[in-house]
């Protein structure tokens, strides 16, 4: 057999008539591996020929075995179906390997008869007869073509405009949304954390076989003998107020895990009037102001924020992760409770510094949260500003805070709390009180009952 014909039919209203008609269950034994959703064709005739008004195109007759297609054809015929047919044409080549190299493409076809043969000696057969609209041969090795458009006023039906496939982009992966939140910690006027260890660390009483309540005396000559006397020891005098305490309830979650929505970092800013392993500042205690004053301490939590954001994202899987919002948790005791509502309008009123910082922490990683994120809550405890400076004379007692935001306006943050002290002097401790905007209860005891601060047995 030297050449072989394969025939693809699509129907306006069956659709693929030639699907798994070259298939065993189809034709039997006698299925075409490779080409089970084409029909088998024993034989073909076209023909064209020439009349006085022109071309006389006469059809095409082929035959064809008994198939799954053979109902459908009848249906087209009972139907007026019109079909799409092309003929593969294959030859063995030099080679002898079958190459395709001929093809007829018939539009808007019509079957016109159909007559089936079964033969005792002989396959059972069928011979179809189809006239076309429109005909396309092309001979696929010596690149020839003949064409013809028999009805002119049904191109746009046998040949309907077809728009460029466009390749759908593959859906986004599903990024896992975490929240990130904050705890910054301001703590109070003459309070240091890491003051308060040395000292306890160089001047632990027991250690050297005294009473604790001897402790104030024998710290304060122990301080001095390390270099620190008078004002300057401060810091180092006092113990731990509620912001520690605090600080050490929250996490600081630096590892990404598979099932954590939710990740906490925390920050700790040192007392108004304290450096860490320095002496304390007679200014900055006095005056709330300067280096070591209110807003100054404020200015270091904004580094500190960045430093942290910084160690979170260092392995973050941006492709897997989406931080979807990154918010604080800000409290704060005496001058710090000011710098706390300071740093908490910073936030409100989008500082560029904070803009500016957290845009270049997260110019590489997946963030869709506001620029400088926002407050979920504010806790303090006996908010004291007591700021001095030229403009008021250096008296921290009036109510003039210089530069020093203490407003809470509705929405600088989604809750606010203030616990203040009921048997404060309040000469020495101006209270800056937020009852008219927000929650606000005094508990019984002095400034450092309600924040924190005295020494066991004090």
């Amino acid at each position: 057999m030297s050449n072989i014909i394969y025939l693809k039919i699509v129907g306006e209203r069956q659709g693929v008539i030639s699907e798994g008609c070259g298939s065993e269950s189809s034709v039997g034994n006698r299925y075409q591996a490779g080409h089970e959703d084409e029909i088998f064709v024993f034989s073909l005739q076209a023909l064209v020929s020439s009349a006085v008004a022109g071309v006389n195109h006469q059809g095409i007759r082929f035959c064809k075995p008994i198939d799954k297609s053979s109902p459908l054809f009848t249906q087209a015929i009972n139907n007026n179906e019109r079909c799409t047919l092309d003929f593969t044409f294959y030859r063995i080549n030099r080679w002898g390997r079958w190459e395709k190299y001929y093809q007829i493409e018939v539009r808007g076809a019509s079957v016109t008869a159909w007559w089936m043969q079964i033969r005792l000696d002989g396959i059972a057969e069928e011979l179809i007869t189809i006239n076309y609209d429109y005909i396309c041969s092309k001979h696929l090795i010596a690149n020839t073509e003949y064409n013809a458009l028999l009805t002119p006023e049904n191109d746009n039906q046998l040949f309907p405009a077809t728009l460029p496939a466009v390749k759908k982009p593959a859906p986004p992966i599903k990024k896992r949304e975490i929240t990130l939140t904050i705890g910054v910690f301001f703590d109070g006027t003459g309070n240091n954390l890491l003051n308060t260890n040395l000292r306890m660390q160089k001047c632990n009483p027991e250690s050297y076989g005294l009473d604790a309540r001897a402790l104030t005396e024998f710290s304060q000559r122990c301080m001095k003998k390390e270099g620190f006397d008078g004002i300057e020891v401060g810091s180092y005098l006092n113990y731990y107020t509620n912001i520690r305490w605090l600080y050490d309830l929250y996490h600081n979650n630096l590892e990404i895990t598979n099932n954590l929505s939710d990740y906490q970092l925390k920050i700790y800013v040192e007392g108004v009037g304290t450096e860490n392993n320095k002496a304390d500042s007679l200014l900055g205690m006095g005056l709330g102001n300067n280096d070591t004053g209110v807003i100054a301490k404020t200015d270091k939590a904004v580094e500190f924020v960045n430093v942290v954001l910084r160690r979170f994202i260092h392995n973050f899987p941006k492709d897997k992760l989406l931080i979807k919002c990154v918010q604080f948790d800000v409290f704060g005791f005496s001058r710090g409770a000011a710098a706390a509502r300071h740093f908490t309008n910073r936030v409100f009123e989008r500082d560029p510094a904070l803009v500016n910082g957290i845009r270049q922490v997260f110019a590489n990683s997946a963030y869709s949260g506001k620029p400088v994120g926002e407050v979920r809550f504010l806790g303090i405890f006996d908010t004291v500003t007591a700021v001095g400076g030229v403009m008021d004379g250096f008296d921290p007692h009036d109510s003039n805070n210089l530069q020093v935001k203490l407003a809470l306006p509705p929405g600088v943050a989604k809750h606010v709390f203030h616990l203040t002290a009921k048997h404060e002097c309040r000469y020495n401790f101006c209270l800056n009180s937020v009852k008219e905007q927000w929650p606000e209860m005094s508990l019984p005891g002095a400034h450092a009952d309600i924040g924190g601060g005295y020494n066991p047995l004090e």
